[in-house]
């Protein structure tokens, strides 16, 4: 079985520490990036199980991320879009550019540790 590795992507710092201490306690090998355009190399490096990225961000969002890194196509890799600007059109578009679930800002931690943890019970199947 590989590491566990997340990928946090979000323009604000404090959620990205938040986040990344959250997913460290899980058990997680953590990378960050402040934007998609960072982040994409970063997933391209270390073929994270599960990104956690927000849709607004400065260079490149989360709906370029989504594009460029073609996830939907990826069976090793789930994504959790994270934003607190989300609507039911931004969750259609984000689902079907391979995003696995979508959660609004604030969350609740506990429901991020559960989606993670079946994201990745999913890919160990």
């Amino acid at each position: 079985m590989r590491d566990r590795v997340a990928l946090v992507v979000d323009d604000e710092n404090l959620i990205r520490m938040m986040l990344s201490e959250i997913l460290e306690e899980q058990g997680f090998i953590i990378y960050e990036a402040a934007n998609g355009f960072d982040a994409l190399q970063l997933y391209r490096e270390h073929s994270p199980n599960v990104v956690v990225l927000d849709l607004y961000m400065p260079v490149l969002d989360g709906f370029g991320f989504l594009k460029e890194s073609e996830v939907a196509s990826n069976d090793v890799c789930d994504v959790i879009i994270l934003t607190g600007n989300g609507g039911d059109k931004d969750k259609k578009k984000t689902l079907e550019l391979g995003a696995k679930v979508f959660l609004e800002k604030p969350f609740d931690t506990d429901v991020l540790i559960d989606e993670v943890n079946k994201l990745i019970t999913s890919q160990e199947i």
